[in-house]
C-alpha cells in the first residue's frame, strides 16, 4: 500500500523552517480517498498537544524511511467539529490518545475544497485542498520495482509511502525498489496534500488536507470514457409514397 504529502497557507506556502512552539497545538488532518470510480471515504483526525510541531519525514526520491510514532496527545474542552460541505463531530479515542471520525462516511469531491474547524477552537479555511495528482503511468521495472509517473499541477507536495515506510519522490514520479511494492497485484496510494498554519495568540492550527488516490497494479489504468465528435448515420431517403398491400382473390 501506498501513500503521499504536503505544502500550505498563511504566513508561508510551504511548511519549511521551524513551527513556532505555542501554547497549544492542534494538528487536523482530514484525508479523502478515491479512486477510479469516484471518492471512496474521508478520515478526520486531531491531534492536540504542546511544543513544536513535530516536521514529517522528508526522504530523498526513491529513498524510504520509517514513519515516526506520534505521542500522546490531549482532550480538548470541547470536541472539534470539522465542517468540509456538512459537518463531522470527531469522537475522542483514548486508547489512541487523538480524536477521530467514527465510521467512514464517503465524503465529498475533494478539489479546491476548504473545511472549518469549531469547538474549542474557531477557524475558518482551517483546511484547503488542492487538485489530485494525474496518474499516466504505471510500470514493472525488470528488477522488480515500480516506475510511477504523474502530473501534479495544482497538487500539495507528493511523497510515496508502502506500509509504514514513507518513500521520497520528484515532482512528476518516482521509482519505488522491489522490496517496498508487493510483487504481485495488490494496490498503492498516491497522495498529496495541502498544509495550513492557522496562528492565534495561543494556539497554532495546522491543517494537513489530503487526497489519497489508490492505484491498482497490474491492471490497466482506468480512464474517464472518451467521447468523440458524432458521425451522422447514412440512410437510405425514405419514399414519399407508402406502399400497401392489395387485397388478392
Amino acid at each position: 500500500m501506498l501513500l503521499l504529502l504536503l505544502a500550505c497557507r498563511n504566513a508561508s506556502s510551504e511548511a519549511t523552517g521551524p513551527l513556532p512552539a505555542p501554547e497549544t497545538l492542534v494538528h487536523l488532518q482530514a484525508t479523502i480517498r478515491r479512486d477510479g470510480q469516484g471518492t471512496q471515504g474521508l478520515d478526520l483526525q486531531a491531534w492536540v498537544g504542546s511544543g513544536e510541531l513535530p516536521r514529517p519525514p522528508d526522504p530523498a526520491p526513491g529513498d524510504c524511511i520509517r514513519l515516526p510514532t506520534r505521542p500522546r496527545g490531549e482532550a480538548l474542552p470541547q470536541p472539534p467539529v470539522v465542517t468540509i460541505g456538512d459537518p463531522y463531530p470527531l469522537v475522542w479515542d483514548e486508547a489512541a490518545g487523538h480524536y477521530g471520525l467514527p465510521g467512514a462516511p464517503r465524503g465529498p469531491d475533494p478539489a479546491w475544497l476548504e473545511g472549518d474547524l469549531a469547538g474549542s477552537q474557531k477557524v475558518a479555511g482551517a483546511l484547503r485542498f488542492g487538485a489530485a495528482p494525474e496518474v499516466e503511468s504505471v510500470e514493472r521495472r525488470p528488477d522488480g520495482g515500480l516506475r510511477l509517473r504523474w502530473k501534479a499541477e495544482g497538487a500539495g507536495q507528493v511523497q510515496v509511502a508502502t506500509g509504514d515506510l514513507r518513500c521520497g519522490a520528484t515532482r512528476d514520479g518516482v521509482d519505488l525498489p522491489w522490496w517496498a511494492v508487493p510483487a504481485f497485484g495488490g494496490e498503492v496510494i498516491l497522495r498529496s496534500a495541502l498544509l495550513t498554519r492557522s496562528p492565534t495568540p495561543t494556539t497554532l492550527v495546522v491543517g494537513e488536507a489530503v487526497i489519497e488516490s489508490i492505484i491498482y497494479l497490474d491492471r490497466p489504468l482506468v480512464e474517464p470514457p472518451s467521447i468523440g465528435p458524432r458521425v451522422p448515420t447514412l440512410r437510405p431517403p425514405r419514399s414519399p409514397f407508402k406502399s400497401r398491400r392489395l387485397p388478392t382473390g
